[in-house]
């Protein structure tokens, strides 16, 4: 799929642009339901966001794998009152290592903060190393010349980290902020859109009451 051969597609359900779109588009690949050993969807799901993320994507050169895409299509799945379908708790997700989950959550948030201007987001880690490892990876992505071009045009390029930030900013007022836990970061945060906690199995109360949106 590219820009100039398929238009963006247009509002559908999630049963249209859920499982079945992706097995379609890649049926050599697991579905979500075939790789996960539990899995739990959000009620109500009436249609999804992310048929325009998707195409986003596709603008950017990036194809996310069937589960990637169907995992996004549930946790973008909006109700009958086009809320998000997936409200407390959030999106949760128990998966091993190197299978492209830093990949599939850092993709759907750049193309999500290009698509929504003003979107604040950030990005937690227990330990700083692993919140620098994730950071540099963000950035080596969004450098890419078809994401580069969204990002805020100044003396940074739009990618942030001096003086103990660590952030990417885009051309239409999104932000992304990367910090860890064990230094604090996310404590007094306001008007945040979207919070990814890393290495949650490490999550403390206190700092899940102080850093999640209302």
């Amino acid at each position: 799929m590219t820009k100039d051969s398929t238009p963006p597609p247009s509002d559908a359900t999630f049963e249209d642009y859920g499982l079945a779109h992706t097995l379609d588009a890649r049926p050599d690949q697991p579905t979500l339901r075939e790789a996960a050993k539990h899995l739990i969807l959000p009620d109500g799901i009436e249609s999804t966001l992310w048929p325009k993320i998707e195409y986003r994507l596709s603008t950017l050169g990036v194809t996310l794998d069937n589960w990637q895409a169907s995992a996004s299509s549930a946790a973008l799945g909006l109700d009958a009152d086009g809320k998000f379908a997936c409200t407390i708790g959030g999106v949760t997700a128990s998966i091993p290592r190197q299978v492209g989950k830093s990949f599939w959550v850092s993709h759907l948030l750049i193309a999500l903060c290009i698509e929504i201007p003003g979107l604040k987001a950030t990005w937690t880690s227990h330990h700083g190393r692993t919140t620098t490892n994730t950071f540099r990876a963000v950035a080596a992505a969004v450098s890419q010349p078809l994401i580069k071009s969204h990002l805020r045009q100044d003396r940074s390029n739009g990618i942030r980290s001096t003086n103990g930030e660590q952030e990417i900013h885009f051309a239409n007022g999104s932000r992304i902020m990367f910090g860890a836990r064990e230094q604090g970061f996310g404590r007094g945060l306001d008007a945040i859109d979207i919070v990814v906690m890393d290495e949650a199995q490490q999550l403390g109360i206190k700092h899940s009451k102080t850093s999640c949106p209302p």
